[in-house]
């Protein structure tokens, strides 16, 4: 921070961008002064020694803590300080609206001066609001205080700001989401919602837990632990029991479940007692029941069951107690089983398909260490028609998917070539055939002269007549015989693309000429810089022009030129006057200038574009 000048009347301002101490220091040309109040007599030191005032230090959190119906709510303030006597104003954005106060200029604020922290709470209600609305570019400004006369220093009307994070307004109340009940605890059962539940005290009759069907019965006991619900019954759940619970909202607003910000949950599962309950609870007492299996889209050699709870093993699991069927014959052992993260994971030596029909079962051996078990040792029963060779029954999920085309490009130094890309590793049993590709180049439509595989990678290379600056690019894919088909590593065959070879409609990227513009952003940690990229690399230019370059920050004001522009690994980065603000619609524009002042690419120059709307990631 720069020097003042000395003046018993001076305002020392700390403009703070974080919630770090900063030390305020005033010198009138000859060294560093203390001083008294005003009009007293200034104290100075020799300009060899420097002393330092303490800082006009704030920390501030805004958090929003109770809902009051409708579409408003109450947001509470809490600071800590070292400044005696200021008066506190909060502003922000609530959404797109323009910067409003929040908290109105308040009185001032008596505390300590001796360079404690302090801690005071005040709230403010916002109205007009929706749920996610997000409330922005808050500001929190001390004003007209002091620091620490009786430190030894009285400086007066001390200004003070600093920014406060972003919150978002949480008008949602939670909604029930899953219910469980356990070995471990069989009389109770745990409700969760997709909300953390705020700490209040609950009434057990407003709630109804219901058995195999029956009249709702309310719990002995019901309360908040660790964000849910836990409800206490007078009777254990028993294995296969069909266990569902419900709730009734109370008109007695402090007993309902609400989330941290006071939305309460609304009535679910059919109300309370005596009412038959509705809403679904897993009941994990008992052995482990098994539920589902699927082949991973990422590793088609595995297969992973999963159960109603988690599962273990006391010792290992025995390959040969599992069977897996594939398209209804006889099941065949896999190569390996284990427990993985609570499942079991069967590994098989033929990779699956896609869509190929799997199914899994498993027999129980009796012997304990290889059963498969839940955390209190209870044992899965057999099931899915038992271990190989009996056809398995248990249902399998196949997730193996075909690739699928996810770009291409025409590279500026090749631009004969266009290579095309896919979501996964890609090869051809014998020899791809160019003819069963169609490539439209600036309309025209024709076959490639040839096709290869980049081996070991997801790309195909075709070759083509030589690609002109701007010209489109599309292409298309037709299976022919199965010896030239596209398939991925693991001889699954793709379908067409692109619609067909004949009507090509996969855009490929052209990259051949002069740069054409592509993108632009501007990052929340560099809310001052918007970079912008090409299709391919801009060469490297000291007499690029700031000027030539238009950005409308959607604040409302006219577009203005950068402050400076310049090129960064192959990218333009233009610095701007003021930073951009979150969530404004931001546009850069640009004009050739002429000559070593334009943007250069190695075949041209960038041409003259029209505003473009840039990524704003603040």
């Amino acid at each position: 921070m720069p020097f003042m000048k000395s003046n018993a009347r001076s305002r020392a301002r700390a403009r703070l961008a974080t919630s770090k101490p900063v030390n305020v220091m005033f010198s009138n040309g000859l060294g560093v002064c203390k001083y008294g109040n005003a009009g007293s007599k200034s104290i100075c030191r020799k300009k060899t020694r420097v002393s330092t005032a303490p800082g006009a230090f704030i920390t501030a959190v805004v958090n929003q803590f109770d809902y009051q119906g409708g579409n408003t709510a109450k947001i509470k303030l809490k600071y800590k300080t070292n400044i005696q006597g200021a008066k506190i104003l909060l502003k922000g954005k609530i959404g797109g609206s323009a910067v409003t106060d929040l908290i109105l200029l308040t009185p001032p604020v008596t505390n300590d001066d001796l360079y404690n922290y302090y801690e005071q709470t005040f709230e403010s209600t916002l109205v007009g609001l929706t749920d996610g609305v997000v409330v922005s570019d808050i500001e929190l400004t001390l004003t007209g205080g002091k620091i620490s006369p009786s430190g030894g220093w009285n400086i007066n009307n001390v200004e003070t700001k600093i920014g406060v994070p972003n919150f978002t307004i949480d008008l949602a109340p939670p909604t029930y989401s899953s219910g469980i009940v356990t070995d471990a605890a069989p009389k109770k059962i745990i409700l969760s919602f997709t909300q953390t539940i705020a700490p209040l005290t609950l009434v057990a009759t407003d709630f109804g837990v219901s058995i195999d069907g029956g009249a709702g019965v309310a719990p002995t006991a019901a309360a908040i632990v660790a964000g849910k619900v836990e409800l206490t019954l007078a009777v254990a759940v028993t294995n296969a029991q069909v266990v569902t619970v419900g709730y009734d909202k109370s008109t007695t607003t402090a007993q309902n479940i609400t989330d941290i910000a006071g939305n309460a949950v609304v009535t679910f599962g059919n109300g309370k007692a005596p009412a038959v309950a509705s809403s679904t609870v897993t009941n994990a007492v008992g052995a482990p029941t098994y539920i589902s299996g699927e082949v991973p889209a990422t590793d088609p050699t595995k297969i992973i069951l999963t159960f109603d709870e988690d599962v273990t093993v006391e010792g290992a699991l025995v390959a040969t107690d599992f069977g897996v069927s594939i398209g209804g014959g006889a099941g065949v052992a896999p190569t390996a089983a284990a427990i993985v993260a609570g499942k079991v994971e069967l590994t098989i030596a033929a990779p699956i398909v896609f869509n190929a029909v799997v199914t899994v079962g498993y027999t129980n051996s009796g012997i304990s260490a290889q059963q498969i078990v839940d955390a209190e040792g209870l044992a899965t029963t057999t099931f899915g028609g038992g271990a190989a060779p009996v056809v398995a029954t248990g249902t399998v999920i196949n997730n193996i998917a075909l690739a699928e085309y996810s770009g291409g490009e025409v590279a500026n130094n090749t631009p004969n070539k266009v290579v095309i890309s896919f979501d996964k590793t890609v090869k051809v049993q014998t020899t791809l055939l160019a003819t069963d590709f169609g490539v439209s180049i600036g309309g025209v439509v024709a076959a490639p002269t040839a096709a290869a595989v980049v081996v070991g990678t997801n790309k195909i290379e075709l070759t083509v007549a030589p690609v002109a600056n701007a010209d489109v690019v599309i292409v298309g894919y037709t299976p022919g015989l199965s010896t030239n088909q596209i398939t991925d590593a693991d001889g699954n065959a793709m379908l067409d693309f692109g619609t067909s070879k004949t009507n090509p409609s996969a855009v490929v990227i052209n990259r051949v000429g002069a740069p054409i513009f592509e993108s632009a952003v501007v990052e929340l940690a560099t809310p001052f810089e918007l970079l912008m990229t090409f299709t391919h690399d801009i060469l490297a230019n000291p007499n690029i022009s700031a000027a030539a370059f238009l950005v409308d920050d959607g604040a409302g004001g006219a577009a203005t030129a950068a402050d400076v522009a310049a090129v960064v690994a192959g990218k333009v980065k233009l610095t701007l006057a003021g930073a951009v603000l979150n969530s404004n619609l931001v546009t850069v524009a640009y004009t050739q200038l002429g000559g070593s002042q334009n943007i250069k690419g190695a075949l041209g120059d960038v041409a003259t574009f029209t505003a473009q709307v840039v990524t704003n990631n603040t």
